[in-house]
């Protein structure tokens, strides 16, 4: 999986390319690229201009904005726990 993917999805539906997000950030190309690439951390006004621009609520940047780029699956360490039913008298 690409770094960003959901990110990149969102802006392929709304039809914003690296260049056109560049320019409504006031950012260069290169900017946008070493950042999607994780090469090179958001700045946190950027990633509120760009949710803006693909008209997701401020909650959803965890999602759009991963750490490092990549969404963190769960990994379980232990099984869950069973309980055991138990009648009370």
């Amino acid at each position: 999986m690409r770094k960003f993917e959901k990110l990149r999805v969102s802006l392929r539906k709304e039809g914003i390319d690296q260049r056109y997000l560049s320019k409504q950030i006031g950012r260069s190309a290169p900017y946008i690229s070493e950042r999607l690439c994780g090469h090179r951390e958001w700045q946190l006004e950027d990633i509120y201009s760009i949710m803006d621009l693909i008209h997701r609520p401020y909650e959803e940047i965890p999602i759009y904005f991963p750490r490092k780029g990549v969404p963190v699956t769960r990994i379980q360490t232990r099984p869950p726990r069973r309980f055991k039913l138990v009648e009370v008298r």
